[in-house]
């Protein structure tokens, strides 16, 4: 699937190492926004869901929220 650049700039911003709440926030929004009934996107809005970078279990930390994204092929 071609994701819109919107996301693939939000997901690049999280990958370059920005770990903020709102940059994820913003790739949440765009994802919602763009493509909205993606079911392909699911397991990486779950992942976006669970991250705060700093809680620990059960909770997604910064590593684990890139990991998400390039499993999701939107930056391939």
């Amino acid at each position: 699937m071609r994701y819109q650049a919107e996301v693939v700039a939000a997901a690049r911003r999280v990958v370059g190492g920005d770990d903020s709440t709102n940059a994820a926030a913003d790739l949440e929004r765009s994802i919602h926004s763009n493509h909205p009934s993606s079911e392909e996107l699911d397991d990486l809005l779950e992942a976006l869901a669970l991250y705060q970078p700093l809680a620990g279990a059960p909770y997604l930390n910064h590593h684990e929220l890139v990991e998400a994204i390039r499993n999701s092929g939107v930056l391939d």
